[in-house]
């Protein structure tokens, strides 16, 4: 049984010495208490799985987490190692050792995740709450005829900030904060030539004062800057057109020739547009089977990161993963789909050690034991 723990190729070579190192102590103990083989609740059998299961947190021997495993592993094989075993005593002993000083590195590691896990379900609260918002913008009066990167940038990083500004106020409060929904049906009328024709000073005197408003709400998503200057760049093209249309009144001129709003536009908002224009997305691959505890392997840089699932958001579009070194990376069900597709995601085998290695004696042809 210790030689098919040992082999473990889940196990790296540091945690399979210490097993063969703490096979003496267990040949010592069995000779007193066979109850080892058949009680799960042993106490030798739990600190055996509880050192290999533990283990298959890492899958690389570099890193301070690993070390710090590894010497505590290692404290509790060399004191069995050092005293006489008659009974299942001193293994519980040690088993109780390692619990508390488990427990105190996992309560410290759980407040850093309650946290992490509260600012991903709100941030998932955002994001439902933009889709709606979006959607509500699209059946605005006179949607269709704002040009295609106004309207994607009103539907999507524009309710982004309403989504934002919404969520981070008191339900009960109610109201805009933030004058940021107001924004939208001016917005959308200052883009549409026609309107724009038919009162040039009121509407350029209104895109005007709108840019500190959009700037300030788009600072408050952390929108790029690029991006923010992009847009204002275009508000500024809406200004100069109504300057333009102010003039023609006054003089009886005739505008210089107008563009149509999509050449205009120049793809101004280009990178926007694209995440909003179409809200549907093409057909995900089949997500992997997880749960809650699963370890899994993620390649990343070349490299094979282990990794556990340690939260996912009630409508499990969010995820959030917890290494042995208590770093986190949260992933979205999309991500997850995409690498799994490029083979840079795979779960682990989580079929404890301890069992497996038992199975695979059980099942050894008699003569061969």
């Amino acid at each position: 049984m210790m030689d098919n723990i040992a082999q473990d190729s889940r196990l790296l070579p540091p945690m399979q010495r210490a097993v063969q190192s703490l096979e003496p102590a267990l040949k010592e103990l069995v000779q007193h208490d066979t109850r080892f083989f058949t009680d799960e609740q042993h106490p030798a059998r739990r600190l055996l799985d509880e050192l290999t299961q533990r283990s298959l947190a890492f899958n690389a021997e570099d890193g301070p987490a690993f070390s710090r495993f590894m010497r505590l592993v290692n404290e509790a094989v060399g004191h069995l190692a050092s005293i006489e075993i008659r009974d299942a005593a001193p293994f519980a002993q040690v088993l109780k050792a390692l619990e508390k000083a488990w427990t105190a590195q996992e309560r410290r590691q759980l407040e850093r995740h309650e946290a992490q896990q509260r600012e991903l379900l709100q941030r998932e609260q955002r994001e439902l709450l933009a889709e709606k918002i979006a959607a509500d913008f699209r059946r605005l009066p006179d949607a269709d005829k704002v040009p295609a990167d106004l309207l994607a940038f009103v539907t999507g990083p524009w309710a982004d900030v309403v989504a934002q500004a919404q969520s981070s106020q008191p339900q009960e409060t109610g109201g805009d904060p933030g004058g940021y929904l107001a924004l939208v049906p001016l917005l959308l009328c200052c883009a549409q030539p026609e309107q724009l024709r038919s009162d040039p000073e009121r509407l350029g005197q209104a895109i005007a004062d709108m840019v500190p408003v959009l700037v300030r709400g788009l600072e408050s998503i952390d929108h790029p800057i690029e991006r923010i200057a992009e847009v204002t760049q275009r508000l500024a093209q809406l200004q100069g057109e109504a300057l333009n249309y102010a003039a023609a009144s006054v003089f009886g001129d005739t505008p210089a020739e107008e563009v149509s709003p999509e050449t205009r536009a120049d793809d101004v908002l280009s990178s926007d547009t694209a995440a909003a224009a179409d809200p549907s997305m093409a057909g995900a691959v089949a997500q992997p089977a997880l749960r809650i505890g699963q370890w899994v392997e993620i390649i990343t840089n070349q490299r094979a990161v282990r990794t556990q699932l340690t939260w996912c958001s009630p409508h499990n579009t969010l995820f959030l993963f917890t290494g042995a070194d208590a770093s986190t990376q949260s992933m979205t069900r999309r991500m997850i789909d995409k690498l799994s597709s490029d083979g840079a995601f795979r779960l682990i085998s989580d079929q404890p050690v301890v069992d497996r290695a038992l199975r695979a004696v059980r099942t050894k042809p008699a003569k061969l034991r």
